[in-house]
């Protein structure tokens, strides 16, 4: 079940939680805002009071005018007097359960007009009102609410005159206007009185993230005259003068009259207790679970008026169930002596329970609910869920219908109720769609139509029962029929139905809808041509097309899109064409052709009509900088200097390229010849000669270049732009660290001091320490990190923990401990009122280097004393249970997860650091009883680290079977000096991989793979002579072997690249090897030796950035893809029992095939349940004869697998 029990699995968009008090389970509590103090106000109108009685007295004669005169003041605004009303609750109840009573009956007849007998004036004010965001906006009458406020039975009938120009004073600060409680509404019944001018309407509110609510609103029509209910009347007169929601249990009005008459030392309590329940969920959110508890404590302890308690305990559980504390909800809401006057407490009840799971007792209270408002969509809506969560879908689905026919615009209620796939489901999908569009809302029809996409079993159906219609909406049946043609990948019948749609459809929205939809079934193909050809506006089609690629400078086959503007010479020519002309030749690297392509475009676009256009305004920044590229590829840089080199981004990018491109002695022309140009390019020539000093290793020079190109940035920031600013210390920070320079090499210059102290500098190099293993440049930061006591207690707590990683990579333990302890001690003298959380990161450093150290009593210790858990925790179980998983004690786990999912459970053990500590224990007897008890999710793991070496080779299967069988024991054992066990694991038919241990514990997986990737993603790193270059689609195919660190064995790196620094010597063509993501890449010669280990990963001057993951690729270079849809699995599991089928298993790129039988479908995971036939050599948790979990996307038929080589 999702986190908020009303959000079922469905598009992503749609799943939404409630998140605040304002967006609680009921809609948003009814706030009064800033209330007034009682006592300022009371004791002013209380001086009040007494000069009116000394005017009585001083001025006897005039004694009876002054009284007239003081109540007329006092009512004034009056339109008409009020009915006397009985109770507070039960009429507006009695009369919202009539109209919900109506509006059911008229779901059943298939209705969806409003009623002929209401009143169209109040209709439409009542939608215009709710149509406007802005509620502050809603007309209002002060004067009406004054004398309702007077009529309620909770003044006593006693607001007199004084208390109402006291109420007047109120509202003139806060007016209590009629909060919009959700996104959507319905309309159930409006009354206009016969003799008075006065209406009431009833009002439900729903959106898919909350319950429904009830609301009633009292209306009154402001203008003098004798009044007449027949007479045709102006929506604009209706004014707004009180209001109800029945959840609340009260009208607005009474909560004044209350808080009029109430005691003055708790009037003002409720409005003071809804603020600290806002503060503890701000609380919440910050971490700080504690205080947050204290303050919701306290909450339950507020003095206030005995008016005001159900309801802010009603409230309070709001908050509680928002924190997924339930059971204390269900304990608050216990707390309220008259629930059967709220109906939001019932509601309430149910949903906590049926978060604990505690489905009778949800259904009871349910009952209770039911019992209150028998017609109340909240009930279908609740009962859903509930059986939902029983298994019992056709049941869940009855109910979610029936709530859907009254909450008709739920577009979200309507996607988890197709999910059902059933045909006998589409008549009230309809009817939803018909009420939604007499709302003037054509949105649910639209999703209606989206189910033939996504759940092409309806389609048919669906599109026989929109014909089947009365009167059938214009341009629905070709909407189904697209879509569903687009589902089955008939995309020349879905494009032509899509362009009916935009031809015929009245509905404008469906017009937008079906353009964009025919424009990505054209995409999709990349069919550029077709584009063109059915394109009945070309101007916006190419501006569609120029968004499109604009927006990620993305197309896989721009060949394509060229040949089809050559094809139509009558559209080529036009200037946006000529844009996309130029992009497509970019992408090709055909830098000439791009350049004078994109020349023209962007001459246009600089013309006065273009450059106001703010459609298209934003193209041109980005086309000047593809322009100033394309043009600097052709080698043109003095022209690009020219035209640009007066923008600041441009020459960073111009200085940029001739540092990424450029031999030393065009750097060196560049640099003489822009020494003495404008500031910018003064900039760009202190960049290069920068760079060429690091090049042949001047450091001095270097250093004291980089420096004056920190100066130049910043007095260029001074008068320009503080882009400048930012760049000059981003590009110092990356520089500075790239060299690993020591603080000293910093300060031996005049400016050095300045540079040296800044934080950001002071991080980067700490950071850079920590990923290439260097503890003497760590150390040496670290060390004057700590010499300024300026540094923030959490920057200097997160210096210290990339610091400890260091020890901890390489197994130093106690020197983890000590310098964790060191840290805190530092932090701790300096810590004032700062967070605590501030440590958090080194205090966890501390506990998980005691616990590998095998010290666990005082990791134990430790963790009693933490309020938060290590890492993050899917399951709350007791901080201390991570020091018996790393001793040892599972024996002693299951106990504390008694209450958990069990997938949670086994999420909880194989997240970090847990994982580590659990895959250690996998010899230990409860191990397996764990595994049993908890299924594992098979689908990835995550490697220590990775390496990848890029092979300029078209090798077959057998041929890298041949260099695996021939290379991989060789190489590993002799970098690791022992031997080493090589298995080869079962792959597809384009994959090899192997698995390599060692006596020691060392466990590594090899892997190679063929895949495409872009050429413009790769241009600079890898071109055409890595591999087989496609025009077409614009890739290049090349092998990729992928060497990851299993084992948590220490020194991980080390022995990485060591290992594949002896592959590397023994592998023929290697183009590259890329490391950490792929931000570090080293290309060139003698590159076993520049990777060989030396305590620390080498500084390396071609280290570059680049992508160079693709996608799998077969022989004629096509993208391979085994996974079959979660339906079509879901349909095996229900159809074959025990199933063989074969499980994807992922580590970073490798993969292997791990033999299962597939049990069944798992509801609370969301998952397939499998049972492996053989151990996993990748994951240790995952062993044979073992339940396990996995998604659709990791599932294969048995045939699929590839025969692995003999």
């Amino acid at each position: 079940m999702s986190e908020n029990p009303f959000v079922d699995p469905g598009p992503s968009h749609l799943n939404q939680t409630a998140s605040s008090l304002s967006t609680s389970p009921l809609g948003g509590p009814n706030n009064l805002g800033p209330r007034p103090n009682p006592t300022n106000q009371r004791s002013g109108l209380l001086v009040i009071g007494l000069i009116v009685a000394s005017l009585f007295i001083v001025c006897s004669g005039f004694a009876g005018l002054s009284f007239v005169a003081f109540r007329s003041i006092a009512n004034q605004g009056v339109v008409t007097e009020l009915p006397e009303r009985e109770s507070v609750f039960e009429d507006d109840a009695s009369a919202f359960n009539e109209a919900l009573r109506v509006a059911k009956l008229q779901v059943e007849q298939g209705s969806v007009d409003p009623d002929s007998n209401w009143d169209p004036s109040v209709l439409d004010f009542v939608n215009a009102a709710l149509e406007n965001e802005a509620e502050d906006e809603i007309p209002f009458h002060s004067g009406m609410f004054v004398e309702a406020v007077a009529k309620s039975p909770w003044g006593d009938n006693e607001i007199g005159m004084i208390e109402r120009l006291q109420i007047a004073s109120w509202i003139k600060q806060y007016t209590p206007l009629p909060p919009r409680h959700a996104d959507y509404w319905r309309v159930l019944n409006v009354t206009v009185r016969d003799d008075q001018p006065l209406a009431e309407v009833d009002i439900l509110f729903y959106s898919y993230s909350d319950q429904a609510t009830s609301a009633r609103w009292f209306l009154v029509y402001d203008e003098v005259g004798d009044w007449s209910a027949q007479s045709i009347h102006e929506p604009d007169r209706w004014r707004v003068y009180d209001h109800a929601m029945l959840e609340e249990g009260r009208r607005i009005s009474d909560e004044y009259a209350a808080y009029a008459r109430g005691d003055i030392m708790f009037a003002d309590g409720y409005e003071s207790t809804l603020l600290k329940m806002n503060t503890a969920s701000e609380l919440w959110a910050d971490g700080k679970i504690d205080d947050a508890r204290k303050r919701l404590r306290e909450c339950e302890r507020a003095s206030m008026l005995p008016s005001d308690r159900d309801l802010a305990m009603l409230k309070l559980s709001y908050v509680y169930y928002q924190q997924e504390e339930n059971t204390e909800a269900i304990r608050v809401l216990a707390s309220i002596k008259n629930p059967d006057a709220i109906w939001g407490v019932w509601p309430m009840v149910a949903l906590c329970q049926t978060s604990l799971g505690n489905h009778d007792k949800a259904i009871e209270a349910l009952k209770r609910a039911q019992s209150q408002s028998p017609q109340h969509p909240n009930h279908d809506w609740l009962t859903a869920e509930i059986f939902a969560q029983q298994d019992r879908d056709d049941e869940s689905a009855d109910a979610r219908a029936n709530a859907l026919k009254m909450m008709a615009r739920d577009t979200g209620q309507l996607t988890v109720l197709a999910d059902y796939e059933r045909v006998k489901d589409i008549p009230a999908m309809i009817y939803a769609a018909r009420s939604a569009a007499s709302q003037n809302d054509d949105q649910v029809w639209e999703r209606f139509a989206d189910n033939a996409y996504y759940h092409p079993e309806l389609a048919s159906a669906s599109i026989d029962a929109v014909k089947a219609l009365e009167s059938v909406p214009i341009g629905m049946v070709e909407l189904l029929a697209a879509n569903a043609a687009w589902a089955r990948d008939d995309h020349d019948a879905a494009a032509a139905s899509y362009l009916k749609v935009n031809e015929i459809a009245e509905s404008e929205l469906w017009r937008r809808s079906s353009k964009r939809d025919w424009f990505h079934v054209r995409i999709g193909q990349e069919n550029y041509d077709a584009i063109l050809a059915e394109s009945k506006d070309l101007d916006e089609t190419l501006r569609m097309l120029m968004d499109y690629v604009l927006e990620d400078i993305t197309i896989s086959k721009p060949a394509n899109l060229i040949t089809a503007f050559a094809n139509r010479p009558d559209v080529s020519e036009l200037p946006v064409a000529q844009g996309l002309i130029g992009l497509a030749h970019m992408l090709l690297n055909e830098n000439e052709a791009a350049a004078a392509k994109l020349g023209v475009f962007h001459e246009w676009l600089e013309e006065p009509e273009q450059a106001s256009d703010e459609d298209i305004s934003w193209w041109n920044g980005t086309v000047k900088e593809l322009l100033a590229a394309a043009i600097q590829e052709t080698g043109q840089t003095d022209l690009v200097v020219r035209r640009f080199g007066d923008d600041p981004y441009l020459s960073i990018q111009i200085g940029r390229w001739m540092i990424d491109n450029a031999t030393d002695a065009e750097l060196r022309s560049f640099a003489d010849r822009y020494a003495d140009g404008d500031a910018m390019m003064q900039l760009q020539s202190l960049r290069v000669k920068a760079h060429l000093a690091q090049r042949s290793d001047d450091r001095d020079t270097s250093i004291k270049l980089h420096q004056e190109v920190v100066s130049k940035a910043d007095e260029i920031a001074e008068s320009n732009d503080d882009f400048y600013s930012y760049f000059a210390s981003n590009e110092r920070n990356q520089y500075f660290a790239s060299l690993r320079l020591l603080p000293a090499d910093l300060t031996a210059s005049n400016s050095g001091d300045e540079i040296a102290g800044d934080l950001g500098l002071r991080q980067s190099m700490i950071t850079e320490s920590e990923r290439f293993s260097d503890w003497q440049l760590a150390e040496a930061w670290l060390a004057d990190v700590q010499r300024d006591s300026s540094v923030d207690v959490a920057s200097l707590a997160n210096s210290f923990t990339s610091a400890v990683e260091i020890h901890a990579e390489a197994g130093r333990w106690d020197e983890a401990i000590a310098l964790c302890e060191r840290g805190l001690k530092i932090a701790e003298n300096r810590q004032s009122d700062s967070d605590n959380n501030d440590l958090s990161s080194l205090q966890n450093a501390r506990i998980l280097a005691l616990l590998a150290a095998e010290r666990f009593d005082e990791a134990r210790q430790l963790l009693a004393q933490s309020s938060e858990p290590v890492g993050y925790a899917s399951i709350d179980v007791p901080a201390e249970l991570l020091a018996d998983l790393a001793e040892g004690n599972l024996s002693v786990l299951p106990e504390h997860f008694a209450t958990e999912k069990p997938d949670e459970v086994a999420n909880w053990l194989i997240s970090a650091p847990r994982r580590r500590l659990f895959e250690l224990q996998s010899n230990n007897p409860h191990f397996d009883t764990l595994l049993e008890a908890y299924p594992m999710t098979i689908g990835y793991h995550g490697a220590q680290q990775t390496l990848r070496i890029v092979v300029n080779a078209n090798l077959t299967k057998l041929q890298w079977h041949e260099w695996g069988t021939k290379n991989l024991q060789s190489a590993f054992s002799q970098s690791l000096g022992e031997s080493v066990q090589v298995r080869e694991l079962d792959n597809f038919a384009d994959k090899s991989g192997w698995s390599l241990t060692t006596q020691s514990g060392d466990s590594f997986v090899v892997g190679v793979s063929r895949i495409a990737a872009s050429a413009s993603d790769l241009r600079g790193v890898i071109d055409q002579r890595a591999g087989e270059y496609d025009r077409e689609t614009n890739t290049i195919r090349f092998d990729v072997v992928t060497l990851s660190v299993l084992d948590y064995e220490p020194l991980a790196k080390q022995r990485l690249f060591d290992c594949v620094a002896a592959l590397t010597n023994a592998t023929q063509s290697v183009v590259c090897v890329a490391w950490n993501d792929n931000s570090r890449i080293w290309i060139g010669d003698n590159l076993a030796e520049r990777l060989r280990w030396q305590n620390k990963v080498e500084r390396d001057d071609e280290r570059l950035a680049a992508s160079i993951y693709g996608y799998r690729v077969d022989e004629d270079g096509e993208m391979i893809d085994e996974t079959e849809s979660d339906h079509h699995w879901r349909q095996l599991a229900g159809s074959q029992a025990n199933l063989p089928v074969t499980v994807q298993h992922y580590c970073e790129s490798n993969v292997e095939l791990l033999p299962a039988t597939l049990i069944g479908y798992d509801d609370v995971s969301d998952s397939f349940a499998v049972r492996l036939d053989q151990d996993s050599a990748i994951s240790r948790y995952l062993k044979a004869d073992k339940r396990c979990l996995v998604r659709a996307s990791n599932l294969l038929a048995k045939q699929e697998a590839g025969t692995p080589v003999p």
